[in-house]
């Protein structure tokens, strides 16, 4: 009886650092994955931020080439110059939540 009891302990002890070890896996997992799913955000973000910023410098570069109606063509290249403004400083903002107070205060002001 005795020795029932002792492989008895032996066994819950065996249980209990498995069941320990599985939860430290799964946090660990689960820290991984959500490294890796921010990494994504980024990555993306930046993506169309970088594609972005070239298609609009494009067209500001060909509207300063071709500068033949400044009125109007002021006006455009003003917009123009928004999606680099506003895309970087979005994605710095989500990149660096802490400052987004002041990515925010540049895009806006």
């Amino acid at each position: 009886q005795q020795a029932v009891a002792e492989a008895e302990a032996t066994i819950k002890t065996e249980v209990d650092a498995v069941r320990y070890n599985i939860a430290q896996y799964v946090a660990i997992t689960n820290r991984q994955f959500a490294a890796e799913n921010d990494f994504v955000k980024y990555q993306l973000a930046g993506t169309f931020t970088i594609l972005g910023c070239l298609i609009s410098l494009f067209h500001l570069t060909d509207h300063h080439r071709h500068y033949h109606k400044p009125k109007v063509q002021n006006r455009v290249m003003a917009v123009l110059w928004m999606v680099p403004i506003y895309g970087i400083t979005s994605w710095l903002s989500l990149v660096f939540p802490a400052l987004e107070w002041l990515f925010g205060f540049l895009r806006d002001g």
